[in-house]
């Protein structure tokens, strides 16, 4: 194998998962700097007057901007799973049908997320009850961000290939660059053109912009698994039904923990200003734990893929077990650095004492239970690996968004004005879609083992 790839099927589990899930989580902070920068820089460089509604414009679209770009995001998860495999199996022909499928469909799937972003982005925002101080603000911001949004996708895209190939790391220097560049872009368009939200997006679009484009890069320089050639872009009817068969489930049960988000940030929107603004500060650091977290779903996913190909069920149970322990252990840790340190990070993001109280409460019912959210996440990836793609988004859909939508009707007529009650519905959803999950993946791993030993047993006969 070239350097790009790596095979995951043989080695030291631990120090491999360990290794190739380092440069993800490294990847993920920077990618999530990309917002907390433009947060820091309008609560620190616009007038101080105006920066609270500034925050609170560009944090209130973060669960709509997640809403539109999930369904998509998550049909690239398929193009991992697909490529994965074919790597196990040692099927370059299959894989470069795969990843050539896969840029085509990113194409297609950015003029659509451009049409619907662009056309219904300001209702979104008047459903989701944004404040009219911050409606106009927070429609300027989207509109700039979602016209970058092919970018985005086609970043997606690429790095989900890279790490079914093994390759994490190549990926966390372009965005690395790409973060330095977002901050000082984001700088220069607000002190020196004396921009605002406008600034912070058009800066974030020319930062994603410049890491999709150097993956693609590294795609089509590559002769391995994940070449991209020109000549043979194009969709192959039958990886296209594999990718979409696990992607588009996935992408949905991004849609529908989004809509809960969107549900709860509407909520949170009806509490008022400082709230809102409070609940944007402390959202923008716990994303860093969940960020933390997201890196060994996906790694989680790459290793099972390529074992799945190989059909080593021994080492798809010891990832299983190491990733869901490993990420629950470091999630519990840093949920309570962050609600013992809420202070002085909160103030880092914006020097506002006012907003403090609002983002403590947020801490303490969210950040401290994220090992819960850990174990859901790793455990839905788990199963979109194993082909149940379908069967987590429904346990995700009932879990994510039924459940939540529930609980907040319950809280408006049993604890109205309550915001604690209304953020602990995280963790009671997060425990309830952990135990289903595991229930349901015991059974799927016991089957496809079963399924693996009878083919086997079937080609000695034959």
């Amino acid at each position: 194998m070239r350097a790009i790839d790596k095979d995951l099927t043989k080695g030291n589990l631990f120090k491999q998962i360990l290794l190739f899930s380092l440069p993800i989580i490294g990847l993920n902070i920077l990618q999530n700097l990309f917002n907390t920068a433009d947060t820091i820089v309008l609560g620190n460089f616009v007038n101080e007057d105006f920066a609270t509604t500034a925050v609170g414009a560009v944090g209130t679209t973060t669960p709509l901007i997640n809403l539109i770009l999930g369904l998509f995001v998550g049909i690239s998860l398929g193009s991992n799973v697909v490529v994965a495999k074919c790597v196990g199996q040692k099927d370059v022909i299959k894989s470069r049908k795969a990843v050539s499928t896969s840029i085509v469909l990113c194409f297609f799937a950015s003029i659509i997320l451009l049409a619907i972003g662009l056309t219904f982005r300001r209702k979104f925002l008047v459903w989701m009850n944004c404040e009219n101080q911050l409606l106009d603000l927070a429609d300027k911001y989207l509109f700039i961000y979602l016209l970058g949004t092919p970018f985005i996708l086609l970043y997606n895209f690429c790095a989900s290939i890279l790490r079914a190939v093994g390759e994490t790391f190549r990926p966390f220097i372009y965005l690395m660059i790409g973060g330095v560049l977002n901050v000082i872009f984001n700088i220069i368009a607000i002190t020196v053109f004396n921009m605002d939200v406008d600034g912070v997006a058009i800066a974030t679009v020319i930062s994603n912009g410049f890491c999709s484009i150097c993956c693609l890069i590294t795609l089509i320089r590559s002769n391995g698994f994940a070449k991209i050639s020109g000549r043979e872009l194009k969709i192959n009817k039958l990886e296209a039904k594999e990718i979409l068969h696990i992607g588009i489930p996935s992408g949905l049960q991004r849609v529908f923990f989004s809509i809960s988000n969107v549900i709860m940030q509407s909520t949170i929107n009806s509490f008022g200003d400082l709230v809102t603004s409070g609940n944007a500060v402390a959202h923008s650091l716990d994303l860093y734990i969940s960020e933390i977290l997201a890196a060994f779903s996906v790694t989680v996913m790459s290793f099972i893929g390529q074992n799945l190909g190989a059909k080593n069920f021994k080492r798809i149970k010891r990832s299983i077990v190491i990733t869901v322990s490993t990420s629950a252990v470091i999630s519990f840790i840093l949920g309570l650095s962050l609600c013992a340190f809420y202070k002085p990070l909160c103030l880092l993001v914006r020097n506002d004492t006012l907003i403090l109280p609002y983002a403590r409460l947020r801490m303490q019912y969210v950040a401290v239970f994220f090992f819960l959210g850990s174990m859901q996440n790793n455990l839905a990836h788990c199963l979109r690996a194993m082909g149940k793609s379908t069967t987590s988004m429904f346990i995700s859909l009932f879990c994510g968004c039924v459940l939540r939508i529930i609980w907040f009707k319950l809280v408006e007529v049993l604890f109205p004005n309550n915001l604690g009650a209304v953020f602990l519905c995280y963790s009671v959803t997060w425990t309830i879609g952990a135990l289903m999950f595991t229930f349901v993946l015991i059974p799927t791993y016991k089957k496809l083992k079963k399924q693996s030993l009878c083919e086997t047993n079937n080609n000695k006969i034959v």
